[in-house]
C-alpha cells in the first residue's frame, strides 16, 4: 500500500513540475507584426552641412529627411547606413565594423525599435540578439562574451521581465538561475518554489 502512495506522490509531483517548468518558459504572447514603410533611395553622407537634428527628428536644411544616411571609414568602406522617413528611422538600419564585419542590425517603425535586434562583436561572434514590439522588449533578450559564451538569457513582456532569467559567468558556469512570475523573483529548485532572499533589496 505504501508502495502505491509513494509511486501516486511521485507521479502527482512530476506533473506538478512540469506544468510549473512549462508556465514559466511560455514564449510572450504572439504580438502583431507590424511592417517598417519603404524609404526613398536617396543616399546622402551623413556628414553634409545640411543634416540637422530638432529634438528626435532629422532635417535635410529645412525638409523633414526621408532617404538614406551613410557614412564612410577612411578606407571608403561603409560605416552604417540608416534610413529615414519624414526624419524618423524607418526600416533597417545598418553598422559595419571597420575591418567590414557587420556590427549591428536594428528595424525601425517611427523611430521605435521593432522586431529583432542584434549586434557582433568585432570578431564576428554574436554580442546580443533583443526582441522588440513598440519600442519596448517583447520576448528573449540574449547577450554573449566576446569569446561567443553566452552570458545573458532573459525573457521579456511587454517590457517587463516574465519568466526564466539566467546569467552565466565566462567560464560557463552559472552565476543566476531565477523565474519571474506577476514581477516577483524566484528560485528554482526541483519543483519547490524557494523566495529569492534579495527580493527586497532588488526592488
Amino acid at each position: 500500500m505504501s508502495l502505491k502512495i509513494n509511486s501516486f506522490t511521485k507521479i502527482i509531483f512530476s506533473l506538478i513540475a512540469t506544468v510549473f517548468f512549462i508556465s514559466c518558459n511560455q514564449s510572450p504572447e504572439e504580438a502583431p507584426k507590424r511592417q517598417a514603410q519603404k524609404t526613398p533611395s536617396i543616399y546622402k553622407v551623413a556628414s553634409d552641412a545640411g543634416f540637422n537634428f530638432k529634438q528626435d527628428t532629422l532635417y535635410f536644411k529645412t525638409e523633414k529627411y526621408s532617404g538614406k544616411q551613410y557614412e564612410l571609414y577612411p578606407s571608403k568602406d561603409t560605416a552604417f547606413v540608416k534610413s529615414y522617413l519624414n526624419g524618423m528611422l524607418e526600416g533597417v538600419q545598418k553598422l559595419w565594423h571597420d575591418n567590414k564585419i557587420l556590427a549591428e542590425e536594428r528595424l525601425y517603425i517611427a523611430n521605435k525599435k521593432e522586431g529583432v535586434h542584434q549586434n557582433w562583436w568585432e570578431n564576428g561572434k554574436p554580442r546580443y540578439k533583443y526582441h522588440f514590439y513598440n519600442d519596448e522588449f517583447h520576448g528573449e533578450v540574449l547577450e554573449w562574451y566576446k569569446t561567443g559564451h553566452l552570458f545573458k538569457k532573459f525573457h521579456y513582456t511587454n517590457g517587463h521581465e516574465e519568466g526564466s532569467e539566467r546569467l552565466w559567468y565566462e567560464d560557463g558556469s552559472v552565476r543566476a538561475n531565477y523565474v519571474i512570475k506577476k514581477g516577483k523573483k524566484y528560485g528554482l529548485i526541483g519543483i519547490k518554489l524557494c523566495k529569492n532572499p534579495y527580493e527586497k533589496s532588488i526592488k
